[in-house]
């Protein structure tokens, strides 16, 4: 059974750049300890925010329109690596007794790649005014299968900001 993500008690520090590389403006949600994203910043295309976190407190990425999520390292929940690990792993050649100060990860938010029924629901649900052509979901009724126009109906309600 798949648990769902959530911030659990952490000590380890993790200091990250996300740069948002999708072209539009991008949500950074953190997942409280219930697992309930928490609003944390809107990042525009190409800019960065600089976030201390812990490493077991996972990170999600919307699009600030559609709500589509985006994407870190391939992964679209994005857990923090400890900051002394990833410096250490790169940094082979320095000296045992050298210190290490407090690094910034970089990581490009970026967009996954979707299944190719995800895609096609997209651009439907861009396509078209739903508020002013709603009734065009009863026509679908008789041309998609249930689960396809009930994955589109979510797919509205989320871009409308209704869940």
């Amino acid at each position: 059974m798949n648990q769902k993500p959530k911030s659990l008690k952490s000590e380890k520090k993790s200091f990250i750049r996300f740069v948002n590389k999708t072209g539009r403006d991008v949500d950074v949600l953190w997942l409280n300890y219930e697992g309930e994203p928490v609003k944390y910043h809107t990042i525009s295309p190409d800019i960065y925010i600089d976030i201390n976190t812990y490493v077991s407190h996972p990170w999600i990425f919307e699009d600030s329109e559609t709500r589509d999520r985006r994407a870190v390292r391939n992964q679209l929940v994005f857990y923090p690596p400890d900051w002394e690990k990833f410096v250490n792993s790169k940094a082979k050649n320095l000296q045992q007794d050298h210190e290490i100060t407090p690094h910034r990860i970089v990581m490009m938010i970026t967009l996954p790649v979707y299944r190719l029924r995800d895609r096609c629901l997209q651009v439907l649900r861009d396509s078209v005014n739903w508020e002013e052509n709603i009734g065009l979901l009863d026509q679908l009724e008789f041309e998609l299968p249930k689960s396809v126009l009930d994955d589109l109906y979510v797919m509205i309600l989320k871009k409308a900001h209704y869940l």
